[in-house]
């Protein structure tokens, strides 16, 4: 696979769910707000750790709206060609809108598709909640969730071993 080629999202996953020092839980916790305990993803309920993976599996699609793709960084000609973080991070920044509709539609269909719906008030037991409408629906507080996970994704993508590049 040369430096062109976009990386499934199954290393960063897999790197993820292994727990291995390469990426960090709780870069997942701080950004994805899945765990407020701060447990160790082996210790998750099975609901917050397919949330978990759900996030890392569209980090590509997210990065994607600004124009970037996950490189190998065990790959010399990739790592040439990848970005430094604060560049990623700069440029995803400038699309960050758009990132942030991509990551909030990704994460009402995991919610869905998990059999959550929407309600006014959050009830995990009942799996009500109330983020579950359209981007420009929500609260500026929300989007900042949305936003706030965008930001940290170059981040994760870093902890895995992997670069962020342009094609």
């Amino acid at each position: 696979m040369g430096s062109s080629a976009f990386l499934a999202p199954e290393p960063v996953v897999n790197r993820y769910a292994a727990g291995r020092d390469a990426v960090d839980h709780q870069v997942f916790i701080d950004t994805t707000q899945l765990d407020r305990n701060g447990a160790p993803y082996a210790d998750l309920p099975p609901d917050l750790q397919h949330a978990n993976l759900a996030a890392a599996r569209r980090i590509p699609a997210v990065l994607a709206v600004a124009g970037l793709h996950i490189v190998s960084g065990e790959d010399a000609e990739a790592e040439a060609n990848a970005l430094p973080e604060s560049e990623a991070l700069a440029l995803l920044e400038t699309h960050i809108e758009a990132a942030a509709i991509v990551e909030h539609a990704g994460w009402m269909a995991e919610k869905l598709g998990s059999g959550w719906k929407y309600g006014p008030e959050r009830n995990d037991a009942a799996k009500v909640h109330p983020s579950l409408i359209p981007y420009a629906d929500l609260s500026e507080v929300e989007k900042e969730k949305d936003r706030s996970a965008v930001r940290n994704y170059p981040a994760i993508v870093w902890r895995a071993g992997m670069r962020v590049a342009r094609p």
